[in-house]
């Protein structure tokens, strides 16, 4: 009984130690996340460079102590913009107090819109209207129209900055233009020649093709092209041990700086051609109208070769020797005689010589040797031809 006594308290003060630890436990988990939420809502103050015109002429604004929250990646926000004495503050051709930012992923930021200061008329005689004016766009006439400008008719001209066009750069971007307001009321441009133009960009070209049947990102070096132009035509990128089926292509740039093209471009791999063996020796083969010799045939042939050379042999041992042939001696008594019985015997038939057998051994020997190296050589012969 005090055993299980013991037991029950144990298990009790075991429960309740466990369950005091699972809640301070949850307690910390939701205070951290608290602390997190904090932390990324807080506000990061930080200074912003904006680029200002003043009198039509670019400039930079520092402007301090903009806050812009630190999870607001990527995202926009609008800041205040400041205000100079004596001047009117316009963004993107409006009486406006506040411009819009955009912040990228990296923390950068991108100014969005075209902050202008102009000069502040006070004259009762102004008149604010838009004024339409007639610039080159790409060459060809395009008439612009800036909105709620200031002037005084018959006045002094006055200095804003030239409109930004999307895509386009002006040849008035530093200098601005100089506009004036007739006395009949209309807006005349003072300014002569001005041009918008498309840059010209030289960059790196990435471009999506298709490769094995999939998507991939190539990389051209060093392309230039007009921003928002016309397409223009580059070669084809080689890749190792692919077949392009396009040689040409025909590329664009959009005003956003986007490479593209209205062809399909595609990379296949490369059939390498089969490897084929080639002899340089000529293929011999047997004619068809020979046949094999039998053994009967290459015997024959070798007792017949055997024949001929037994019968040369007999033909070189019958030739006399030089010291056997009859000289003459100067005519004297004493070889007179000597020299009668030496006609008498050239006069008698001579005996045929015969062969030891030691000599016929050898012959017949040398004999079957010669026969058996021909009819190899013949049987070789025969089989190359």
């Amino acid at each position: 009984m005090k055993f299980s006594r013991y037991t029950y308290y144990i298990t009790v003060i075991s429960l309740s130690l466990l369950s005091s630890g699972l809640i301070f436990a949850q307690n910390s988990q939701t205070k951290a996340q608290e602390v997190e939420t904090t932390l990324s809502s807080q506000t990061a103050p930080q200074n912003v460079s904006l680029t200002i015109f003043i009198d039509g002429r670019p400039s930079q604004k520092i402007v301090s102590g903009v806050s812009i929250p630190a999870n607001l990646r990527p995202g926009q926000i609008t800041i205040d913009v400041p205000q100079m004495a004596g001047y009117t503050t316009y963004v993107n051709q409006q009486q406006k107090q506040q411009v819009a930012l955009k912040v990228n992923t990296d923390g950068s930021i991108i100014q969005q819109g075209q902050v202008e200061y102009r000069k502040t008329i006070s004259d009762p005689a102004a008149v604010t209207k838009d004024a339409h004016i007639s610039v080159t766009k790409d060459g060809q006439k395009f008439e612009l129209t800036i909105p709620q400008v200031t002037g005084i008719p018959g006045g002094p001209s006055i200095a804003i900055a030239a409109p930004a066009l999307d895509g386009y750069q002006s040849n008035v971007s530093d200098s601005g233009l100089q506009l004036q307001l007739t006395e009949t009321g209309e807006w005349e441009l003072v300014t002569s020649a001005v041009t918008y133009t498309r840059p010209t960009v030289t960059e790196d070209a990435k471009l999506t093709v298709l490769v094995d049947g999939k998507t991939q990102e190539i990389t051209l070096p060093q392309v230039t092209a007009i921003l928002g132009g016309p397409s223009i035509t580059v070669s084809a990128l080689e890749l190792k041990s692919y077949k392009c089926n396009l040689a040409k292509w025909q590329l664009s740039l959009t005003a956003d700086g986007t490479w593209i093209s209205d062809q399909q471009i595609s990379y296949t791999k490369e059939e390498l051609p089969s490897a084929v063996a080639e002899t340089t020796s000529p293929v011999v083969k047997p004619a068809a109208d020979k046949k094999m010799p039998t053994p009967k045939e290459v015997a024959q042939q070798t007792k017949d070769q055997n024949l001929q050379l037994s019968e040369k042999s007999q033909q070189r041992q019958q030739l006399v020797p030089n010291s056997l042939q009859p000289q003459l001696l100067p005519p004297t008594k004493k070889n007179a005689r000597s020299l009668e019985q030496q006609t008498a015997q050239l006069k008698q038939p001579a005996a045929p010589k015969k062969n030891t057998p030691q000599s016929t051994n050898n012959l017949t020997t040398i004999a079957g040797v010669i026969a058996a190296v021909i009819a190899i050589i013949s049987l070789g012969f025969y089989k190359l031809h």
